[in-house]
């Protein structure tokens, strides 16, 4: 089921049919993990939205709960191939939100509420 579930990521963040350019696999993640480790999800869920409220960047909720969900899966009483399976989506969610990390870093990241 973790494989099938990766797999569900990958597709989303590389779809064949558009070139592998995709999403960067948040909610996917949100829901295959919703499915493997619910506890989990529901703790990276609340570290997404307090990030996002207090940061007001979706962004940095984005990789918070990624992260959170990878260490949530470690602490609780999870199977070792749904551990390595939201290893490796953190890692991916992490990836793609590489550019979001270098304008995090250099202050120019929208906030949610900004005008464009």
């Amino acid at each position: 089921m973790t494989a099938a579930g990766f797999a569900a990521i990958v597709g989303h963040v590389y779809p064949a049919w558009l070139g592998f350019r995709g999403g960067k696999g948040v909610a996917v993640s949100a829901g295959v993990f919703g499915m493997l480790a619910p506890v989990a999800t529901v703790i990276a869920a609340t570290v997404f939205v307090g990030t996002v409220v207090v940061t007001r960047f979706m962004s940095a909720g984005s990789i918070a709960g990624a992260l959170a969900l990878a260490v949530a899966v470690v602490v609780g009483n999870v199977p070792a191939p749904v551990v390595a399976g939201a290893m490796l989506a953190a890692i991916l969610v992490v990836h793609r939100h590489r550019d979001n990390l270098s304008r995090l870093v250099a202050g120019t990241e929208r906030r949610i509420g900004m005008r464009l």
